[in-house]
């Protein structure tokens, strides 16, 4: 039932792959995607009804229809699941790729007055890197200390979901190391109702995996808040931003196509 999508390359991305360190086979920036037999995997979350469980099967009813909702039991760490495929999956190479990409630019883009949100693509780091480190070389290094919070938002690509949703993992990690999720924000966002528990959205989702190690490289001690956001109307988003909006210590970064 698997489709894999054949990724065609230029000798300029060849080139560009290569000097960052990530091999032809490393850098398929499109991933072969897996198609289920029975259909797509889809769970829709309605923000505006209650119901017992936060993520309920499209069409379900809130009784259930025979199909268990993902675990909301917190706990264990997401692994890498990019690393490899969308920037190099050992440490020294990852680090020797981000000290090229955020030292390659205008030193001068860190300015007094610290970003409180980012918005930085998602493609692999040989295609979309360097726009990426120009948005995070704006955090200088002395200001972004006092950064304890991340809320990271970005779009789900494999599983189709309505409105947002939280992983029930303790960790995110990287080749890096691991990174606390901050259990704080999450229990809020599910308090208020604006989100729910999914594991499946954050299992191989890139566009949040590779703003981390972005983060590991300029920030220090820090939590991470990963939100996957399906069909959501830009209220709920809205709410929900405002929610864990915090002080100077909370940075939102927006991962974007």
């Amino acid at each position: 039932c698997a489709g894999l999508h054949e990724a065609r390359y230029s000798r300029e991305g060849d080139l560009c792959r290569a000097s960052l360190g990530i091999t032809r086979r490393e850098s398929a920036f499109v991933q072969p995607r897996r198609r289920n037999c029975s259909g797509q995997n889809a769970y829709s979350y309605d923000w505006r009804r209650t119901c017992a469980g936060d993520i309920v099967s499209r069409g379900a009813q809130c009784a259930g229809d025979g199909m268990p909702a993902p675990s909301t039991e917190p706990g264990g760490v997401r692994p890498a699941s990019a690393a490899g495929l969308y920037y190099p999956k050992d440490a020294d190479g990852l680090r020797c790729a981000l000290r090229t990409l955020l030292d390659g630019g205008d030193n001068t883009a860190a300015s007094a007055r610290l970003p409180k949100a980012l918005i930085v693509p998602h493609a692999g780091y040989a295609y979309s890197g360097t726009v990426a480190a120009s948005a995070f070389r704006t955090l200088d290094r002395v200001a972004a200390a006092s950064i304890r919070h991340v809320v990271l938002l970005g779009p789900s690509h494999r599983v189709k979901i309505r409105g947002l949703a939280l992983p029930s993992c303790d960790h995110f990690s990287t080749p890096f190391g691991q990174v606390r999720v901050n259990y704080q924000g999450r229990r809020r966002l599910r308090e208020l109702g604006l989100a729910g528990i999914a594991d499946a959205p954050h299992a191989l989702e890139h566009s949040l995996e590779v703003q981390v190690p972005f983060l590991q490289s300029v920030l220090t001690d820090f939590d991470l808040l990963p939100i996957a956001v399906g069909l959501a109307p830009p209220e709920q988003v809205g709410r929900a931003l405002e929610a864990v909006w915090g002080g100077p210590e909370t940075l939102i970064v927006i991962s974007s196509d």
